[in-house]
This record gives C-alpha cells, structure tokens and sequence, in this order.
C-alpha cells in the first residue's frame, strides 16, 4: 500500500474510528485500526465488538493494500504533524508515514485477525436529520446508567407507518419525542446510547443521515456521507411505559421556561447540598420554587404562572428539571400534576410530539 492524504481530512476520519476501538488489552487486535487503501479512497476501520465505524476519504493511490496499526500511536502522531499531505506505505506489518521534514514508521499486527465490519448500507432509509437529531438530543439523557437494567440503558425506537418515536427511561423519569418519517416497516428496536451518542456527534458534519435495521443479525447500522457506524441492538424488552402517562390531571400550570429555569439554577446552590432536592409550591397564581440544606442554608424564589387547580408542593430532584429545561425550545413550559405520589408531566408548549415525565422524591 502507497498513499497519499490530506491531513485535516486525515485526522478527521482518525477522530471518528478511534471513538470505537475497544481497550481490552486480551484482544490486542482490538486496540488497532485498520487503514485499506482501494481505488481512489483511503478507509479506516475501528470495532470494539459492540459498535464499530468504517470511515473514508479521498486518496491518491498508488498502490492498493490494508495494515493495522495502533490507534492511540496514529492519532496522536497524525493529529502533531503540520504538514498539508501525508504518504502512508505498508511494507508487511509496518506502516510508515511521511510529511515534510518527518519519516517515522509503526509496528502493526496482521490484518486477517482483524473483525469484518459493515461498511456499507444495503436497504437504508432517509432520515429527517434534524429532526431526528433532535428527537436523540431530547430524550437520551433521561436513559438508565444501571448496567443491571440493560433494555432502559438504550433508546426505545417505535417505527410505525408514518412516524418514529424516541422513548428513554431510567425508572425515575421518561422523554418521549416523535418524528415524521415513512419507509421503516413498523417495528420496535432497542438502541444503545452509546451509538446514538457517537451519531450525534459525527452527524453535526454530515449533510445526509440514512439508517438500516438487520433485525436477523440484531444490528442497525447509520449511513453519515462517508462514514458508517453500526451496532448490536439491546436485547430484551423495553417495560410497558404507556401504563404511567397520566391520561388526566388535577392541576396544570403555565410558567416562562425563562423564569423557571433561572429559578431552578438558584435554588440548586441550596439543593446540591441537599441531595438535589427542591419543592415546588403550586399556589393560586405563582409558583415558588424553594431548596433546604442544613449546612448552606434556606431559599425561595417565586414566578408567575398561570394554574388551574388546587394548591400542592411536590418535591423534585432539580437535575431532571433542569435537563429537561435544556432541550425545551419554546418559550412556556406546561406541567400537569396529579399528587406528590404520581408522574409530573412536563411540556414544551410550543412541541405538542414532546412529553416529559418526572417522578416526585419520596418523602
């Protein structure tokens, strides 16, 4: 193999497979990327197993071939070079790389041991990038940390005829977000959230995002211009979560997001120091939001808000208000309580596909 790259192009690809190499020392090949040069395209593999990327550029080629060589080595040294090209050639197991004013050259290991990885869609189906994007961006954070709880670690994607819903869970609140889409035959698939971080990510460069389910080999797999991430799928069954949405409520409320998240980040001073926990005191027309702790002291501050109800202070973990305040794009917020034992639901007034749920603290 005999190549010539740019390096900005060059160092971009290396930033989005070396996301991906595993590093489990037991499978030394693992810790490696795969560079093939073929016709006029240089292509760098990366897998840990569980997700994997092929990503490509342009190449003048003058020889055809692959090596595997250590990721962390390559992208530090690409990453420090300041030359406009760089020449990659392979003799055996080594890769040596040149740039103005540079020779150096790694030890690789044998790339028959290296795993197959997809690096092409067959059957893919156009996203709405942005919308989409935005779907992940709204309801990913709410999902679990528990490796003991796998299926509400991952993303619940729910293709139907003419839409997609996003789902996310980690037992103590739930996002919901739905999208315009048609071409998926309807389904419910399971996704972890660490692909559908990475896809965020490289994504923001991409002008095109499609997507293709293999639901016999449980893997699905993004399509990012010249970049293909894929992954295995959860395994598993996601719980039944339209039982806890609330189909009515005794109390409903009206606030500026404005108001209330600048309400929520001063009474967190007071709640870090108190296990993030603040009150919400629904009153006639007002909302006050109020944070104690033994040790930083006491606060409240009130907002206007339109209610429509009886009176009620709910406690809540302000973290996940808060979070939820950080997706919202509208300019109100309406919350809809039944008790301090039941699901608060949250909305963004101007977002009718976007529903939030949030679990008061036990007192």
């Amino acid at each position: 193999m005999k190549i010539t790259v740019l390096q900005k192009d060059l160092t971009k690809i290396l930033s989005h497979s070396s996301r991906f190499v595993s590093s489990r020392a037991q499978l030394p090949i693992l810790t490696n990327i795969k560079l093939a040069a073929q016709s006029s395209k240089l292509s760098i593999a990366a897998t840990n197993l569980e997700m994997s990327c092929v990503a490509s550029i342009g190449a003048q080629v003058e020889s055809e071939g692959e090596v595997a060589v250590p990721s962390r080595i390559l992208v530090d040294l690409v990453g420090s070079l300041r030359s406009d090209k760089i020449t990659l050639s392979s003799e055996g197991e080594t890769l040596k790389i040149e740039a103005e004013g540079f020779k150096g050259s790694l030890a690789g290991l044998n790339t028959s041991d290296f795993p197959v990885v997809p690096s092409a869609l067959k059957e893919s189906v156009a996203l709405p990038k942005t919308d989409f994007l935005e779907a992940v961006g709204s309801t990913i954070f709410s999902c679990s940390t528990e490796a003991s709880r796998p299926a509400l670690a991952g993303v619940l994607f729910i293709f139907s005829e003419h839409s997609l819903s996003l789902v996310a869970s980690d037992g103590f609140r739930l996002s919901k977000k739905t999208v315009n889409m048609k071409g998926m035959k309807a389904a419910k698939l399971i996704l972890p959230k660490n692909i559908l971080t990475e896809l965020v990510r490289i994504a923001a460069d991409a002008k095109k995002v499609s997507m293709e389910v293999s639901e016999s080999e449980r893997q699905v797999l993004f399509a990012l211009d010249d970049v293909v991430i894929s992954s295995r799928l959860v395994e598993g069954e996601y719980p039944p979560f339209e039982k806890i949405i609330p189909t009515s409520s005794s109390i409903n409320t009206n606030v500026s997001k404005a108001d209330f998240a600048a309400a929520i980040k001063t009474a967190s001073v007071f709640a870090r120091e108190a296990a993030n926990v603040i009150i919400l005191h629904i009153g006639e027309d007002t909302l006050k939001i109020s944070a104690e702790s033994a040790r930083a002291g006491s606060q409240e501050s009130s907002i206007a808000a339109k209610v429509d109800g009886p009176e009620l202070d709910i406690p809540y973990n302000y973290r996940f208000i808060e979070e939820f305040l950080n997706v919202a794009k509208g300019e109100s917020v309406v919350m809809k309580f039944n008790s301090t034992t039941s699901p608060g639901v949250f909305l963004d007034a101007s977002d009718e596909n976007y529903l939030h749920l949030i679990m008061p603290v036990k007192s």
